[in-house]
């Protein structure tokens, strides 16, 4: 929906409420004073930016919104626009905070910050947030003040960084490359925030100790959808839920550590739960973007179609050939070992330039990795603890339990 469409149902209530007070403004100016609660001097200003506005569940906003929102900025455009004195201009600030607050706007921040269509206005849309009378309560605020490191906003980046993570929750068992990798996986990018299971894609705050950041939490704005089969009589389709969060903590960098998943359960006719997901989305879950492990590399990836194959990162060893000799190690009872041990039996990915594997980059591949291979380092020796599972075939996906169903 165009933001000028999004505004005008909260420009109306916002007219009507200051009409309440004895004070009259025009159409042409509600969304002005609108989008003044989040810094911008004019609406216009904000749709050049191609701030991206939404509507999200009032209460949710509530928590995640700063109390005070931009009111002194506020205060200056209602003295300016409505020609009010300062009294009456607080007055109507808050007011104002309550309209918008209680309309659900909100500006869809892990689009401002991960969102490569918004590169070139990122920056600015980020200063206009920032509210210089407060600290930030937002991560992607205080990432555009400079006060955090800047998050890696590729998607490709973030589902590869996904893969060596743990599952945590109910939804799966493993590193989320062996979910991938065992069981049909789809990627939904921007799923519905107004549905618990979808509330960690969408995280976003700062703690603020002594000025500074302390920590801090925020969601990717995508998930990866797993379908099962649930064991009742009716054999509904239900779902595993995995959404990746970057934590960060004092003088460190964003990383992620563990995956949060949940279930989707899907409602029985007369019982309690959520609507078919296939309603939700407006296609069938298949028609997603199907999520994938490259058995060169072992990254996850999600290829927007088949004309843009996945590329493997320079150097390494070859994923699918390490995971067959870490097996043939183990059955063999050969389980501890140096790199440079285990380099002698490595090769290298297609289309390597050097045709051999560094030791120092298969030591990171086996650091990165060392959860989905089942390893565990000691002293500079590393231990085999169990038989790596992770099925890496070369041109086979994993059949979902959805299709011909």
């Amino acid at each position: 929906m165009q933001p000028s469409l999004l505004l005008k149902p909260v420009s109306k209530a916002l007219i009507a409420a200051f009409a309440r007070e004895g004070v009259r403004v025009g159409p042409s100016t509600g969304p002005d004073l609108i989008v003044s609660t989040y810094g911008f001097w004019t609406a216009q200003l904000a749709f050049e930016y191609a701030t991206p506005f939404i509507i999200a569940p009032a209460p949710k906003l509530t928590r995640e919104t700063p109390a005070h929102m931009h009111l002194k900025w506020t205060i200056e455009r209602i003295k300016g626009i409505a020609k009010v004195d300062d009294w009456k201009a607080q007055q109507l600030a808050a007011i104002t905070n309550d309209v918008v607050r209680e309309s659900g706007l909100s500006i869809d921040m892990q689009a401002v910050v991960f969102d490569q269509r918004l590169a070139t206005t990122r920056e600015r849309i980020l200063k206009a947030l920032r509210d210089p009378d407060f600290p930030p309560v937002h991560a992607s605020v205080a990432i555009g003040a400079g006060l955090l490191p800047e998050a890696m906003s590729s998607l490709d980046a973030h589902l590869a960084q996904m893969g060596p993570e743990r599952a945590l929750g109910p939804g799966g068992h493993g590193t989320i490359a062996e979910v991938v990798a065992r069981d049909a996986t789809y990627l939904w990018q921007r799923p519905p925030r107004e549905l618990r299971e979808f509330e960690s894609a969408f995280v976003d705050w700062v703690h603020m100790r002594d000025n500074k950041p302390f920590s801090a939490e925020i969601g990717l704005g995508f998930c990866l959808l797993q379908p099962y089969v649930s064991a009742g009589r009716r054999q509904l389709p239900n779902y595993s839920v995995f959404s990746p969060i970057l934590h960060y903590r004092e003088g460190s960098q964003w990383r992620m550590s563990g995956i949060p998943s949940t279930s989707y359960r899907e409602a029985e006719p007369f019982t309690r739960g959520q609507r078919p997901l296939a309603e939700v989305i407006g296609a069938p879950v298949t028609t997603l973007q199907r999520a994938a492990v490259c058995p060169a590399c072992m990254d996850v990836f999600a290829p927007a179609s088949a004309n843009a194959p996945h590329r493997c990162p320079d150097g390494g060893p070859h994923a699918r050939h390490l995971v067959d000799t870490l097996r043939a190690r183990y059955d063999s009872g050969s389980t501890t070992f140096t790199a440079s041990e285990l380099n002698k039996d490595s090769r290298p990915r297609p289309g390597s330039q050097d045709g051999v594997v560094a030791v120092q980059a298969l030591e990171q591949f086996l650091l990165t990795h060392r959860a989905t291979l089942g390893l565990r380092a000691f002293n500079g020796t590393w231990a085999l603890m169990r038989r790596p599972t992770i099925m890496l075939t070369a041109g086979a996906s994993p059949a979902s339990p959805l299709e011909g169903a």
